[in-house]
């Protein structure tokens, strides 16, 4: 990263600061095959196996990302009264371009195997796709007695461009998945956006002892590269071949194969940006000058949810993105979870498009791709945190706070009209259901998250701090619910991974344990001299050695179903010294 700042200071009432800065923010990762074979992509390599246990054999993606930007920001402060007021008012504003290209592949060939006789084979590559951000925003503080007020606006506009490209053919299926370009850079949307954001504190007291806030801010979701390259030709699709041979094509994903140099994607010409609406409430009463508790209370909701539907075929040749009566019910999977689950049993439904035959021309039929467009679907949360802090006093200090709270979705009879009525993992679809976060790129799979309440409490005692040998102690405690185990089976057909429960019991009627650790840190200063000091410290993390499960292998048609994937972190110890100077 490089970068460059100036602050330049116009008078005691006024200061700007400008910033510049470049950085190439690449990355490659290339999987380790069979002996032989130190890189994934070289000939001869083999192919990835996707095997029954869900576990990858031989081979896996390895490619390369690089998303090169430049960033340029100017924002100033400017200090003034009207009458009895004072006034902060800051301006800025921020301009953000960025390249973002990856090509990744299955091996050298591109191609997947699966364990049910089917592979699966990659045409494409991410980008490049250019992306513009720009922003402009004021903020005035304006301060009167024992009120401070905050109003200001902020304005967003953002856009990706897909530059031209070629994809050659896919090395195997040349046929069903020729080469494919993008000749012109072009632009489907750009979101434009302005958003207030309004805070209040006022100081209660002779002494200004208890402080009440309260906040209203409107947030914009940012553009993603995917969304933003989501009618790209040449982006990455996949094609499904029965015994591994071109005359056993059977499904499309991503392109439509009768007319592959195309993309059978679309996107609602008034695509707007998802849009955070947030209120928050606070209190915080000092006790003692040393001592402060508060408690805040939080209200989310989130509009203008992005969705995705299956586009099918008109009778004039066109797409339109399918409705709940184009689907049938396709798959039903019988099964119990494993033992220590309980062995419940449960019967999972799959739906597909009623004429998934993305070869056949008629109307009604699956085209390949998906329709991008906002959905009436909402998220709301509610919360509230308490907490404490104890400044450093009297040789020890702490601080601790406990937070509640829960994300709901709010789907209405009308978004239901339009969607599969299939259940698919991770919920979202059933009113009322809590709102699991996806978390992906760790390396680990694929989870949700959600925790309905976590907590902490750590602190610090000086021991002896006025003698030679004194030292610190602190510990900490972290504690929050253990994340819903949303089990799902592959019911194939095309349809993907579905709630083996249909929706119809709650996300959380599994959870792995609750997860609380306790760590200690015992440290020691040493005076080199009176501008130069070191610190020993020793660490202890997990102290109790607790081995509480963090994920178990949720797919139910998997011969390791509910085996342990991950746990805590066994007991570790950490010696460091820190070097400090004046």
């Amino acid at each position: 990263i490089y970068k460059a700042e100036d602050t330049h200071v116009f008078s005691s009432n006024f200061f700007l600061t400008g910033t510049y800065s470049y950085g190439d923010f690449g990355f490659a990762l290339i999987s380790r095959t069979v002996p032989g074979f130190e890189n994934g992509l070289s000939p001869g390599a083999p192919r990835p196996i996707y095997d029954s246990n869900a576990v990858w054999q031989q081979n896996f993606l390895s490619g390369y990302a690089s998303a090169p930007n430049d960033e340029l920001k100017i924002d100033g402060s400017y200090f003034f009264n009207t009458g009895g007021a004072s006034h902060e008012l800051k301006v800025g504003g921020r301009y953000r371009n960025y390249e973002s290209f990856s090509d990744f592949a299955w091996g050298p060939d591109n191609t997947f195997d699966v364990f049910w006789g089917v592979s699966i084979a990659q045409r494409g590559v991410a980008g490049p796709t250019t992306m513009e951000y720009f922003s402009l925003w004021a903020q005035d503080t304006i301060t009167v007695g024992k009120a401070t007020i905050n109003v200001g606006l902020r304005f967003d506009d953002q856009q990706g461009t897909n530059e031209a490209v070629s994809v050659p053919a896919h090395p195997v299926f040349s046929s069903t998945m020729p080469a494919v370009s993008i000749t012109q850079p072009y632009s489907d949307f750009s979101w434009n956006s302005v958003l207030p954001r309004i805070g209040v504190t006022y100081a209660l007291g002779q002494d200004r002892d208890t402080l009440l806030r309260a906040s209203f801010s409107q947030f914009a979701d940012q553009l993603s590269v995917a969304n933003a390259a989501w009618t790209a030709p040449t982006a990455e699709v996949y094609g499904y071949f029965y015994d591994g041979i071109e005359s056993g094509f059977y499904a499309a994903v991503g392109f439509d194969p009768l007319n592959p140099n195309t993309s059978p994607n679309t996107v609602d010409p008034g695509l707007d940006a998802p849009v955070t609406t947030e209120f928050i409430a606070q209190v915080e009463h000092s006790i003692l000058p040393e001592l402060v508790v508060g408690a805040t209370v939080t209200i989310r909701n989130i509009t203008d949810i992005l969705d995705q539907r299956e586009n099918v075929r008109t009778a004039g040749g066109g797409l339109r993105p399918s409705t709940a009566a184009d689907y049938v019910l396709n798959r039903t999977v019988n099964g119990n979870l494993a033992d220590n689950f309980g062995g419940v049993p449960y019967g999972a439904r799959g739906y597909r498009l009623a004429c998934f035959d993305a070869f056949d021309p008629t109307p009604g039929c699956y085209a390949g791709g998906n329709h991008l467009s906002n959905g009436a679907r909402e998220r709301n949360y509610e919360g509230i945190s308490v907490n404490f802090t104890k400044r450093l006093s009297n040789r020890w200090m702490a601080r601790g706070f406990y937070s509640t709270g829960e994300s709901e979705w709010d789907v209405p009879a009308e978004w239901t009209a339009l969607n599969s009525p299939t259940v698919f993992r991770g919920g979202g679809q059933r009113d009322g259901q809590i709102y699991l976060e996806r978390s992906t790129g760790s390396g680990k799979g694929e989870r949700f998250l959600q925790s309905t309440w976590t907590a902490n409490l750590n602190g610090m005692y000086q021991v002896a701090p006025d003698r030679p040998w004194g030292f610190n102690i602190s510990g900490s405690m972290q504690a929050r619910e253990g994340h819903p185990v949303p089990f799902y089976d592959n019911v194939g057909g095309g349809i993907g991974n579905v709630d083996v429960f249909n929706g119809e019991t709650p996300l959380d009627r599994f959870r792995l344990d609750d997860v609380i650790t306790f760590d200690l840190r015992v440290e020691k200063e040493f005076a080199l001299s009176s501008a130069v000091n070191f610190t020993f410290g020793i660490d202890a993390f997990n102290i109790t050695n607790e081995q509480t499960p963090l994920s178990v292998q949720t797919r139910t048609d998997s011969g390791t179903r509910g085996y342990l994937q991950d746990n805590v972190a066994p007991r570790i110890y950490r010696l460091g010294v820190r070097l400090g100077w004046k």
